[in-house]
């Protein structure tokens, strides 16, 4: 990305990244992003495609 007055990089600008200082600030969480991804997908199989189906498997907790 790259701003269209200068044609400098993003992380070049002087208020880059500025946003993650602000304590409201909240990171993506890409675990739960990739598992919701793979849910999503699994839900546009059809018995027809079967083949490219890529079925998410949920972690069991275990109970000591």
């Amino acid at each position: 990305m790259v701003a269209l007055d200068t044609r400098k990089p993003y992380k070049d600008l002087p208020a880059a990244f500025k946003y993650r200082d602000d304590t409201t600030f909240k990171a993506c969480d890409v675990k739960r992003y990739s598992r919701r991804v793979a849910e999503l997908r699994a839900r546009t199989v059809t018995p027809a495609n079967m083949s490219n189906a890529i079925i998410p498997c949920r972690r069991q907790s275990r109970i000591s």
